[in-house]
């Protein structure tokens, strides 16, 4: 299932998935922008 976080080192929110945190698409200013593109894939 993939998730949104925030990656302190890139400074941005991405969508990732796994144990890894592979991600799925990134560089989101917001996490409400990261939602909604999760949203419109799901």
């Amino acid at each position: 299932m993939p998730k949104v976080v925030h990656n302190k080192l890139l400074g941005g929110w991405y969508v990732v998935r796994g144990p890894h945190h592979t991600p799925l698409s990134g560089r989101f200013a917001t996490r409400a922008e990261a939602l909604a593109w999760l949203a419109r894939r799901a």
